[in-house]
């Protein structure tokens, strides 16, 4: 199998992400996205709304994407004569299932951190599905120890719908 490319993603790409997380839905959450007509309208408008606190990296062979990792950026608030740096936020690592085995989540995964290293940020975290965590444990991760979740009630909002957070 040739190498995938790893690179950062263009305009031209927003579609490809879209079906990469659908994808990662279906196998993932057990979602379909058959009936979610509106799905690539909410994702280009959700693309657009957090690019500039985002970090993209995709897998591409032969023209065609088939691995994205991204990142959010958290930057913390400056104090004065400290910069304070940032971490990052691993949102989704999407590898599919046919291009998995070669280590490319480990690829896409390397690119993500060094891009938080460019950025200055201290650490990187994320929530891994049980079936991720070996990979993210061979990777150097390991379970935090500093941070607090206060889990909030669950609200239920319409796959079309804005409703309020």
């Amino acid at each position: 199998m040739t190498t995938p490319t790893i690179r950062v993603p263009n305009a031209s790409d927003i579609p490809g992400l879209a079906s990469l997380r659908v994808k990662y839905a279906e196998e993932q959450k057990d979602v379909s996205a058959a009936g979610d007509k509106d799905f690539q309208r909410r994702f280009d408008a959700w693309y657009n709304a957090t690019a500039a606190v985002s970090c993209w990296r995709i897998a591409e062979l032969d023209q065609t994407l088939v691995g994205v990792v991204h990142m959010f950026k958290h930057l913390r608030m400056p104090i004065p004569n400290y910069d304070p740096g940032g971490w990052g936020y691993v949102s989704l690592l999407y590898v599919q299932p046919e291009y998995r085995g070669n280590g490319l989540g480990a690829r896409l995964l390397q690119a993500i951190e060094q891009e938080a290293s460019s950025l200055g940020f201290s650490k990187v975290l994320l929530n891994p599905t049980e079936k991720a965590t070996p990979l993210y444990h061979r990777c150097g991760y390991r379970p935090a120890d500093s941070h607090l979740v206060h889990k909030l009630a669950p609200t239920t909002r319409p796959a079309t719908g804005t409703a309020a957070r």
